[in-house]
């Protein structure tokens, strides 16, 4: 009697890889933190979970399918999709880290901290307090720069996002007379647009160091430009457990706002 064999090694360590992943992923849930990319992120490693247990199956199943006219058109039309997909996505990380520290040390007496989700008690959240502690940093080593905060207020916050912010610049030690604030944007594009008039109203600088997460950092140096500025790029670290839902979600926002205008 022969005995059975086992999966190829080569799907058993891709199988443990699909499911660190997944952990990966996953674990903001945690926290009660989810979003589009971490859903979307997810589903693909479950559905590449599913396809790696039951390659068998599923290879026989797309050669029955393979053999029919329809069907082959559906698989064709799917690689090039999925091809399309991966390549795009490729492009867009080359981007996005170059965006972020592909330049020179910035250097600017005006400085923007993009606004993010601030908890139910009123202080800013670990996304927000890394991007807040990047420009307090910056602002300590550069005594003549003023800082612009910039955010409105969401329906689930206490105060607005500004506010948050430069009340936790105040207790970080920052003169308040160097902090401005900018309390109406609810998306990156007013935020840039909000601030670029308010500088041309101070007028202050236009080139200006812009603050926030690397991930971000493409798409909001292209919305700064849009608005008239000229943006110097200063990246936050991201919370690593976060880190990967939040890029998957910013090749949607890319998408949206390349390919649609969004």
């Amino acid at each position: 009697m022969r005995k059975r064999r086992g999966p190829p090694v080569w799907r058993g360590v891709l199988i443990a890889l699909d499911v660190l992943l997944l952990i990966w992923f996953a674990s903001p849930l945690l926290c009660g933190v989810l979003h589009v990319g971490m859903a979307v992120a997810i589903l693909a490693l479950l559905l590449l979970l599913l396809l790696l247990v039951f390659w068998n199956g599923c290879r026989s199943l797309a050669g029955r399918l393979w053999a029919k006219r329809l069907g082959k058109a559906v698989l064709s039309l799917f690689g090039a999709g999925l091809a399309a997909g991966i390549v795009t996505c490729l492009i867009f990380t080359g981007q996005m880290l170059s965006a972020a520290y592909g330049g020179p040390a910035p250097e600017s007496d005006t400085v923007v901290i993009l606004g993010a989700k601030v908890d139910p008690s009123g202080q800013p959240s670990a996304s927000l307090a890394s991007r807040l502690e990047q420009g307090a940093a910056y602002l300590a080593a550069h005594p003549d720069a003023v800082c612009l905060v910039t955010g409105g207020q969401g329906a689930d916050e206490p105060v607005s996002e500004a506010k948050a912010m430069g009340d936790y610049l105040e207790a970080k030690g920052v003169d308040p007379a160097r902090i401005l604030l900018e309390d109406r944007a609810a998306d990156t594009r007013e935020n840039l647009a909000y601030c670029a008039a308010l500088l041309e109203e101070r007028g202050l600088s236009k080139t200006v160091v812009l603050v926030t997460d690397s991930y971000h950092q493409w798409r909001a140096q292209m919305l700064a430009r849009e608005a008239g500025l000229t943006p110097q790029p200063l990246a936050n670290a991201t919370r690593l457990d976060m880190l990967p839902g939040y890029w998957v979600r910013e090749w949607f926002a890319l998408a949206e706002y390349l390919f649609l205008g969004g």
